[in-house]
């Protein structure tokens, strides 16, 4: 009698119940295609921004990265730079930046969450992925806050600055109270992650037949109200309130050598004039590319960084600008050295004689601790006016240097 009908024909002779049976196994492999592809278009059909930005541009910058803050840490590491306290920051701050460079790999890697080879790896990079990022450059950011504060004050209120000075263990507690703040701030994005397998099936627990899918702590209840007042105070305290100080502190060092309250001794020797003007040239350079090149990813961040379940090859014009934010964003942690390069003699001086182009003089240069000269102070900072007119008067301009 069911000789040459059709399969529709067939089910309406079945019973309801096997006919929801039919149902659900029909629904069962429809998921299972639908997982097979989405797999697929994950694993090898990710969209052309994606591709050419986290496969092709990010692990260039990344490698010169790596190759740049190396070189920082061992120039910077050098006794005769070490002396000074002001490049115990260019020191950490190389360092914190070797960290984002390091920590951008499972980004690469896994073109920022796109593809997973274990549910390992989908673990690590939802719940400590970005938030390793995050923390790195917070710390950086706020070791630069620090060393600008100095500066302004050494400018502004140059008789509480040897006062502040003096303290041993200035530099230990400011950056161990920095990275205690920073890792509570970053606490609840590394706890509210999550990882998903795409397929149905309940017992493919190692998800054989799908992919992981994660939401980052950024991502997941992005929509809640919570999320939406936390985010507000993490772009606060992380980026918009320290970008602010470091503006009103490197306007400050302007305002202040225009107004003459910085000295440049007449009777020092030029290198050592020059580096205490190329000294505070140096925080104000590094001060503008950190707030032109994080920009874009503080945007996408704040405004668009909801989950979408195709973003990775969807076209989305949010992929672009967040692709744009993170190429900017390492790029900002590459190019100090071309700042220390470029400004800093006694940094020149000491790489030409980690590559064998130079041999090493006996005069210091710039930025070094010591007596070896009116210029040149006990913590290697300025030399100051602490008269509030502004003039320069050398009788009436007590000194900090030896």
């Amino acid at each position: 009698m069911t000789f040459g009908t059709s399969r529709g024909d067939r089910l309406r002779y079945l019973p309801p119940a096997t006919m929801k049976e039919v149902n659900n196994s029909y629904q069962e492999d429809l998921a299972y295609q639908v997982d097979e592809a989405y797999q697929e278009d994950l694993t090898y059909q990710v969209d052309e921004v994606h591709q050419v930005v986290y496969r092709q541009v990010l692990p260039v910058l990344v490698s010169l990265g790596v190759l740049a803050n190396v070189l920082c840490i061992i120039v910077l590491s050098k006794p005769r730079l070490r002396a000074a306290r002001v490049n115990w920051y260019f020191l950490l701050l190389a360092v914190l930046d070797l960290l984002v460079c390091v920590f951008y790999i499972p980004v690469i890697t896994t073109i920022t969450g796109c593809t997973f080879s274990s549910y390992v790896e989908a673990y690590y990079f939802s719940h400590l992925g970005w938030t390793l990022v995050g923390i790195s450059q917070a710390l950086g950011t706020y070791t630069m806050l620090w060393l600008s504060l100095d500066r302004f004050i050494a400018v502004w209120m140059c008789n509480l600055y040897p006062r502040i000075q003096s303290n041993p263990n200035i530099f230990r507690n400011r950056i161990v109270l920095t990275f205690i703040v920073c890792i509570f701030v970053h606490l609840p994005y590394i706890i509210d992650a999550k990882v998903d397998c795409s397929s149905s099936t309940k017992t493919d627990s190692t998800c054989v037949n799908g992919t992981w899918i994660i939401k980052t702590g950024y991502q997941n209840h992005f929509n809640e109200a919570w999320h939406k007042v936390y985010r507000t105070f993490y772009g606060l305290f992380i980026r918009f309130v320290p970008a602010s100080l470091l503006v009103v502190f490197n306007v400050g060092l302007v305002i202040g050598v225009a107004r003459g309250r910085v000295n440049f001794p007449t009777t020092a020797e030029g290198s050592r004039r020059a580096g205490e003007r190329t000294l505070v040239i140096t925080v104000i350079s590094i001060t503008a590319s950190y707030i032109l090149l994080t920009l874009p990813i503080i945007i996408y961040v704040m405004n668009y960084a909801k989950h979408h379940s195709d973003r990775c090859y969807g076209n989305h014009p949010k992929e672009v600008l967040r692709a744009i934010g993170n190429s900017f964003q390492i790029l900002e942690h590459t190019i100090h050295i071309i700042f220390f390069l470029g400004l800093n003699h006694g940094f020149r001086e000491e790489l030409k004689i980690l590559l064998y182009l130079a041999k090493r003089k006996r005069e210091p240069g710039p930025w070094e601790d010591g007596q070896h000269g009116p210029s040149q102070s006990r913590h290697g900072e300025l030399s100051l006016h602490c008269n509030t007119d502004g003039q320069k008067n050398a009788s009436d301009t007590p000194n900090v240097s030896q």
